[in-house]
């Protein structure tokens, strides 16, 4: 009977041994940073400022718009407007990969009922070159319907644009453009149907805000 109670108790003694060597492991893994598994690459968030000169609209006539707030949709007279951003990216550097990139604007009035008449909001991810011109209205995205709106009240607007980002740091471009536009050019009724988004009057009016992993 004693040499069985001497048994048990050795076998006690033996799992808590265990037990405790086991919690120091476990606690020594992971704790404080000190080299249980690669460590995960750090994600960079920038601020890209809108270029000024390349902001604005472009009419279906031919009229070009530079500086001033984008208009997006119709006239009375049936000529569409479509609305232009560029960003500055260069600080974003080469190879890097974009894990979120949203263009932060404003929509600052509404003339007539745009949403109802001429469709959704497209955000086409474009190529402007050196300067807004009017062979940009109908310039051939790069990245089609990067993202739409279906209808929204003024304040601001937040859109998700990041393979358009993505594209640009590929090629090696040091700015992304974006040009906004309703899914129909015009309702054909002779009458105004247009958003006006804010200006940008300073380069931080509107912004790109992108995080990246280099």
């Amino acid at each position: 009977m004693q040499f069985r109670r001497r048994r048990v108790d050795w076998l006690r003694g033996t799992a808590w041994a265990a037990l405790a060597t086991l919690a120091l492991m476990v606690g020594g893994c992971g704790g404080g940073g000190g080299g249980g598994g690669p460590s995960l690459p750090a994600t960079i968030g920038v601020t890209c400022d809108a270029v000024t000169g390349m902001c604005g609209w472009v009419g279906s006539a031919g009229d070009v718009h530079r500086g001033i707030r984008p208009d997006v949709g119709d006239d009375f007279l049936n000529r569409s407007r479509r609305g232009f951003y560029r960003f500055d990216i260069s600080a974003i550097p080469a190879g890097a990969t974009i894990v979120q990139a949203t263009l932060r604007t404003e929509l600052v009035a509404a003339h007539g009922t745009p949403f109802t008449d001429l469709g959704s909001l497209w955000i086409n991810h474009v190529e402007c070159g050196p300067s807004l011109d009017a062979s940009d209205f109908d310039r051939t995205p790069i990245t089609p319907a990067l993202a739409f709106v279906t209808s929204t009240g003024l304040g601001p607007l937040n859109v998700p644009v990041t393979a358009g980002v993505q594209a640009d740091v590929r090629i090696g471009w040091p700015h992304c453009d974006f040009r906004l536009e309703f899914s129909r050019r015009t309702d054909g009724a002779f009458d105004t149907d247009f958003l006006q988004l804010r200006q940008v009057l300073l380069p931080d009016d509107v912004q790109l805000v992108v995080s990246y992993i280099p």
